[in-house]
């Protein structure tokens, strides 16, 4: 027998919620194993220091925030650093000349190269017989590849 499911027992039969087909199973698994009842004894050795050891008392919601709020009081203020303005102008200036050379100053934009469009040379498929259509959107440049499974029909 599994020594988890002897736990769980055990700990079934501690809670009183043990029925007797637990009991029985547990008393046999008990004879058996001699070992088992040390076990047992662990878990009522636990339950009763649980029982006896002093956990304090939880506050309430109301005083743990009142605790919170005394901590963030206490806090030295911080005051948000200023940002130099001789850099900022700077960053910016900086900023406007990469601009205007990426623009160039007569603002138009730099030329990017053209789509030289998709050439599609092959199409493999496992599919026997089939067919395959290819399509290229001339606005848009968008290549789109369809395949076709071609039934082969006697009838017509």
């Amino acid at each position: 027998m599994k020594n988890e499911r002897i736990e769980e027992l055990i700990s079934k039969e501690l809670d009183g919620e043990l029925d007797a087909a637990g009991e029985s199973e547990l008393r046999d698994a008990l004879d058996a194993d001699p070992g088992l009842a040390d076990v047992r004894d662990d878990f009522v050795n636990i339950g009763r220091m649980m029982r006896e050891a002093d956990i304090p008392e939880a506050k309430s919601p109301e005083a743990a925030w009142q605790d919170v709020r005394r901590e963030i009081r206490a806090l030295p203020e911080s005051r948000p650093k200023r940002i130099p303005w001789k850099w900022a102008w700077g960053f910016a200036t900086a900023c406007a000349v990469v601009l205007a050379v990426f623009f160039r100053l007569d603002g138009s934009a730099p030329a990017i190269a053209a789509n030289q469009g998709t050439t599609v040379e092959f199409v493999a498929t496992e599919l026997d017989d089939a067919m395959t259509i290819v399509n290229v959107d001339p606005q848009s440049g968008v290549t789109v590849i369809w395949i076709v499974d071609v039934e082969n029909d006697d009838e017509g």
